[in-house]
């Protein structure tokens, strides 16, 4: 590479650098992005309830005490039979430990799923945050 290409990048470059480091005295402006939509999920063997994403299709069933909870692999379904912490979720209003086979499930757009303890705190869940 010749001295005078090798120079001009070294100058672009501490020029792009100096440019990026300069701090914008103006304030940004407040986000205007809205919360995404929550969907109610009826069908509770479409979710992936290690994952916790919804997954459009049936998964694998796995009984425990009376309860079915759905994983999408052997590797779930295993963690879901041993461990009583897998099973449970903190409802997203009230932070208190929901039993994920009880809980009443929401997806986002992206299809994350939450789990809520009543029809009341996914109402709230769905209300719109000021």
């Amino acid at each position: 590479m010749s001295l005078r290409v090798l120079l001009v990048v070294v100058v672009a470059a501490l020029t792009t650098s100096i440019a990026c480091s300069r701090q914008d005295p103006s304030p940004a402006p407040a986000p205007t992005v809205s919360e995404p939509a929550l969907h109610v999920i009826t069908d509770p063997s479409e979710v992936c309830m290690i994952n916790n994403q919804w997954m459009g299709k049936p998964q694998i069933p796995v009984p425990v005490d009376g309860k079915t909870y759905f994983g999408c692999c052997e590797a779930c379904k295993a963690k879901l039979a041993n461990d009583a912490a897998a099973r449970t979720a903190q409802d997203p209003v009230t932070g208190q430990p929901v039993d994920k086979a009880l809980a009443i499930l929401a997806r986002d757009d992206a299809g994350t799923v939450f789990y809520f303890a009543s029809e009341t705190t996914l109402r709230q869940g769905q209300a719109p945050r000021l």
